[in-house]
């Protein structure tokens, strides 16, 4: 295993540690904010669909996105191949 692996798997490490970390803090606060306010919580329907669709909304957006960047670098580098192809048969006939 090379140094660059062991960098990146420190920091894929290190950002799981930070977020599993997080993640706790949000919950022991969920947690007192529900003993400081022990009335049920009551929650709108549009706060819901709103929750569950808008994250949706953008990761398909995300994923649509990065879909035509990668077509578009595709073919470019397939142009560009082509080109380097053709110059180097210019070359090779003189």
């Amino acid at each position: 295993m090379g140094v660059d692996n062991q960098i990146f798997l420190l920091r894929k490490l290190l950002l799981m540690a930070v977020i599993w970390l997080l993640a706790l803090a949000v919950s022991f606060w969920l947690r007192f904010w529900g003993y400081q306010h022990p009335d049920p919580f009551i929650i709108r329907s549009s706060v819901v669909l709103l929750v569950l669709i808008v994250p949706v909304f953008i990761l398909g957006i995300w994923v649509v996105w990065a879909g035509f960047l990668s077509l578009s670098f595709s073919e470019n580098t397939s142009a560009l191949n082509d080109q380097e192809k053709s110059n180097t048969e210019e070359v090779n006939k003189t």
